[in-house]
């Protein structure tokens, strides 16, 4: 028995496919001719391999039977198996075996060695070519990058999660990599179900708050323009209550800056921002702006809005207004480097800071940023946390020692902002009010921070900053686009009466239909100013072509009214973006 027999035809697959694991493998050092000794034929007649304990892998595990179930009985057509632990191949060779070409099979091994010992007895090569089969070394991140890529299979079709009986002697690890699988695998089941009506909500609320942005202005202007200004981010947690009073005094010195939810509670402490920035809205925040609108500052305080957020927020908040892009919508292929476009992490908290650290602050100070829940009372004046509530606590200590509570939430975000930190010297402190300590930050008591002027800006940078932002608000010159929705009207209809006539004898035409359908996806998105637009048109011809088996009059009809809603999307860019529109606006 060679165990190099298929081992060298599997790794020269790999790396010729920049397979993460094939370097995995190169780097472990394995000498594939040390295993010979390992295989032997156990007492069912199969080929096995012995551990270091003496025991081989199915010695006490009869493979066919542990594997039996492991094939899809539904939803197989577009959908995929993760499966943990290799062993020798018998578990993936049943479901290679058993599963269509569109059913992808995505395995962790643990253990190179293993691993190795695999590779050499089934020549997956073919497998390997045609993106039906991965095998992925133990990286939490490679893992999530290839498993974010499955949004066909958990929207239209299924996901399976299998782990190894036969390995899960070896050791702990298949163990906790099946319970962080079934995690992950779980929460992007959710994200992919939510993110296709998330897409259409934020990318619809550009494009209504297009025209208006266009007219308020341009953050461009300001980048390190806040040269020498001292930054305080104010936050919602309890913490501040108790010192609000030293902020009021002490206004004017340095830039106050905060989250749009968080601006209710702040005026009501008396504490009056600079700068307001809304990413998401609550339900509440239409509600609370206008109410404070009668009797509060509202109407002086500038609002840097994310052009995601519904119109009806931006349209009555009564300040002035200067409009924020953000990555994931059609700013990225709209604007280019002609604008900023922000990775705004999904929270307000951390693209403030990355906002600030892109005007260029001096320094930026974390105030009323606990990180912490309290289980009777969220934060400050029983404000609501704008990332969403938890019925989740976690137990954790603070630097006195005392006990706190967080959530999962809150810990994401703080780790998120340990990591904006990490990337940038600009002095950041945490004006530490009793919460979970943010690492890679100075923490500070109020006496130190009010002693040392570090919120201090120096000489009048915050007022010239405040005046530039003010100046950047004017109608800013709008991108052309040249219109195509009348080649893309001509294209899809010349495509739609070919499927017509293939759809006749669906039977009979299916690779035709297959390949059609494959077309028109890659025509759907080549534009990169409509590809945000047309996610759902997009992710439903890849539902049709990945995962029916079989077509007929209702698959026609689904694909027609998929190209309809298509066309209707780009005649409305086309509108929106369009040469005619340009001119009318001037």
């Amino acid at each position: 028995m060679q165990p190099t027999t298929f081992l060298d035809a599997n790794l020269k697959t790999m790396a010729a496919h920049n397979a993460p694991c094939a370097q995995w493998l190169t780097e472990s050092q394995i000498d594939p001719t040390s295993l010979k000794e390992h295989f032997f034929t156990n007492h069912f007649g199969m080929i096995d391999y012995r551990l270091e304990s003496g025991d081989g892998l199915y010695e006490k595990l009869h493979a066919p039977s542990v594997y039996a179930n492991w094939r899809p009985k539904n939803k197989s057509e577009g959908g995929a198996t993760v499966i943990i632990g290799a062993g020798l191949g018998y578990g993936i060779n049943h479901v290679l075996t058993g599963t269509p070409n569109s059913h992808k099979v995505i395995v962790v091994e643990p253990r190179p060695d293993i691993l190795t010992a695999c590779l050499s007895q089934t020549n997956y090569s073919e497998f390997l070519k045609a993106g039906k089969l991965f095998f992925l070394p133990p990286s939490q991140s490679v893992f999530e990058h290839v498993v974010s890529h499955l949004d066909i299979s958990f929207m239209f079709s299924q996901v399976y999660l299998r782990c190894d009986r036969a390995c899960e002697q070896v050791g702990p690890e298949y163990v906790n990599w099946k319970a962080y699988a079934a995690a992950r695998l779980k929460r992007f089941a959710t994200e992919i179900s939510t993110s296709r009506q998330r897409q259409e909500i934020i990318v619809g609320n550009e494009i209504a708050n297009y025209s208006n942005a266009m007219d308020h202005g341009s953050l461009l202007p300001l980048q390190n323009k806040a040269n020498g200004v001292a930054a305080v981010m104010l936050g919602s947690g309890s913490s501040l209550k108790n010192i609000a009073q030293r902020f009021i005094d002490e206004s004017g010195k340095a830039l106050y800056i905060c989250a749009l939810d968080t601006l209710p509670n702040l005026l009501r402490m008396g504490i009056t921002p600079d700068v307001c920035l809304g990413l998401d809205a609550r339900p509440e925040t239409k509600r609370d702006i206008e109410a404070l609108s009668k009797s509060s500052p509202l109407a002086t305080i500038p609002l840097i809005y994310s052009t995601k957020m519904d119109p009806c927020v931006v349209d009555v908040y009564p300040g002035p207004k200067l409009p924020l892009w953000t990555k994931g919508g059609i700013a990225d292929a709209v604007f280019g480097d002609r604008e900023l476009v922000l990775n705004a992490g999904g929270n307000a908290d951390l693209a403030l800071a990355r906002l600030l650290l892109w005007l260029g602050v001096a320094s930026i100070t974390l105030v009323g940023h606990d990180f912490t829940r309290k289980i009777d009372h969220d934060t400050a004046y029983d404000a609501p946390f704008s990332s969403g509530v938890t019925s989740t606590f976690i137990e954790l200590t603070n630097n006195e020692g005392n006990p706190i509570y967080t959530d999962k939430n809150q810990l994401a975000v703080k780790h998120a902002m340990e990591q904006i930190v990490s990337t940038t010297d600009i002095p950041i402190f945490n004006l530490y009010g009793g919460g979970v300590a943010v690492e890679g930050v100075t923490a500070i008591d109020i006496d130190r921070f009010f002693a040392e002027g570090i919120m201090h800006s120096v000489s009048d940078s915050r007022s010239v900053f405040l005046h530039a932002l003010r100046e950047a608000m004017v109608p800013r010159s709008r991108p052309r686009f040249e219109p195509r929705s009348q080649q893309w009207k001509a294209s899809l209809k010349s495509v739609t009466r070919r499927m017509e006539k293939l759809f006749k004898k669906p039977a009979c035409n299916r690779t035709q239909i297959q390949e059609t359908l494959h077309q028109v996806v890659l025509f759907t998105r080549q534009n990169p100013v409509y590809l945000p637009y047309l996610y759902s048109e997009i992710m439903d011809l890849g539902g049709l072509l990945y995962t029916k088996t079989n077509y007929g009059p209702a698959e026609f009809v689904l694909f027609k009214n998929i190209t309809k809603r298509t066309l209707k999307k780009v005649k409305a860019m086309d509108a929106l973006f369009g040469v005619s529109s340009i001119q009318s606006a001037a």
